[in-house]
C-alpha cells in the first residue's frame, strides 16, 4: 500500500527526511523550524558531516509519512535543498545484533547469545546472554579478559564460598564464576534495566539461587555486609580506583579481586591504587587495549 502524500510504501518502520545544510547556524535553525511540523517528528537531528566545509545534516524523523509539501515548503523558506525522505524499516536492532554474534570462547567458558549451536564445544562452561540491551557478551576486551582471569583462577582456586560482582551488566561475569565453583554469588548493578536483564540470564542459566542479582552503587547494600573469597568488578578506572579501599576490606584475607574496564595505560595507576590498599597485583591480561588485573591481598 502506498502514502498518497509521499509516494513512499506504508510501513511499519519509520520515516526520516534529510537535508544537507552550509553552516551551524542555519542548520540549527532548520531543525528547530522542522521540529514545528505537523505531524510532529518524533527526533530531530543536526549533525556536522565535515569540518573543513561547514557542512551540516539537518535530520527529521517521523512515526507516520511526513507531509512532504510542508517539507519542500520548509526548504524554500530557507533556501535549502530539498528533503530526502525515506522508510526506515522497524527492526530490534538489539535482537539482530545478538543474532549475528558469534559464540565467544575464553578459556572454558563458551558465551552465545543461544542463536547458535554450540557444535564442538561440548568441553566448555556454556553461558547464554539473552537478547539485551546491558553491557556484556564476552565480545569487548574487558569482558573477555575477566573470562580469562576467572579460567585461570578456577585451576588455581580450590575454594569460593562467597562472590560479589559489581557492575554486573548482563550477569555473565556472576554466572562465569557460578559455573566454576558451587559459590553464592552477589550481582549488583547501578542501573536498574541491567539488574531485571542479569537475572533473566541467570533464570536461563539455571543459576536462580546461586546467582543474586540487585541495584546497588559499589558496595551499598545490606547484602555486601559480608566478606567474599572473590569479587569481580569490570567497571571502568575512574570508579575502580575509587572502590579500591572498598574492595579491600570486603574481601577475606585470602581473596582475589578480578578487575577491568581499564585501558593498558591505565594499569598503573589503578595498580597503585590497591596496593596501597593492601593488595598486590597477581596477574595480568590483555586482550587489545584492555586489561584485566587479578589482585590479591598482600
Amino acid at each position: 500500500m502506498t502514502d498518497d502524500r509521499t509516494g513512499l510504501k506504508k510501513t511499519d518502520g519509520f520515516y526520516s527526511a534529510l537535508v544537507l545544510v552550509d553552516g551551524r547556524q542555519l542548520a540549527e535553525t532548520v531543525a528547530a523550524a522542522g521540529e514545528k511540523m505537523t505531524p510532529f517528528p518524533t527526533a530531530v537531528s543536526c549533525i556536522e558531516i565535515e569540518e573543513q566545509t561547514d557542512l551540516w545534516e539537518v535530520g527529521l524523523y517521523f512515526g507516520q509519512p511526513p507531509n512532504e509539501i510542508l517539507l519542500d515548503l520548509l526548504s524554500k523558506a530557507f533556501k535549502v535543498s530539498k528533503f530526502i525522505v525515506s522508510c526506515i524499516p522497524k527492526v530490534d536492532w538489539v535482537s539482530k545484533v545478538q543474532r549475528e554474534l558469534k559464540p565467544v570462547r575464553a578459556g572454558r567458558f563458551l558465551v552465545q547469545t543461544g542463536c547458535h549451536d554450540a557444535v564442538g564445544f561440548e568441553d566448555s562452561a556454556s553461558i547464554e546472554i539473552k537478547s539485551s540491551m546491558a553491557f556484556g557478551t564476552g565480545h569487548h576486551g574487558s569482558t573477555k579478559g575477566c573470562l580469562l582471569a576467572l579460567d585461570d583462577l578456577a585451576d588455581e582456586v580450590e575454594q569460593v564460598e562467597w562472590a560479589a560482582d559489581i557492575g554486573c551488566g548482563t550477569g555473565i561475569l556472576a554466572m562465569a564464576v557460578a559455573k566454576s565453583w558451587p559459590a553464592t554469588v552477589f550481582a549488583s548493578d547501578i542501573d536498574p534495566l541491567a539488574v531485571q536483564i542479569a537475572q533473566s540470564n541467570v533464570v536461563a542459566n539455571e543459576l536462580s539461587g546461586q546467582v543474586n542479582c540487585f541495584e546497588a552503587a559499589g558496595f551499598d547494600h545490606g547484602c555486601h555486609a559480608r566478606s567474599y573469597d572473590l569479587i569481580v568488578a569490570n567497571i571502568l578506572s575512574g570508579p575502580l580506583i575509587n572502590l579500591a579501599s572498598e574492595v579491600a576490606r570486603h574481601l577475606n584475607w585470602d581473596g582475589l579481586a578480578v578487575l577491568s574496564g581499564l585501558r593498558l595505560e591505565e594499569v598503573s595507576e589503578v595498580a597503585k591504587s590497591y596496593e596501597s590498599a593492601g593488595m598486590r597485583l597477581d596477574k595480568q591480561h590483555s586482550v587489545g587495549d584492555w586489561a584485566t588485573l587479578t589482585m590479591k591481598r598482600a
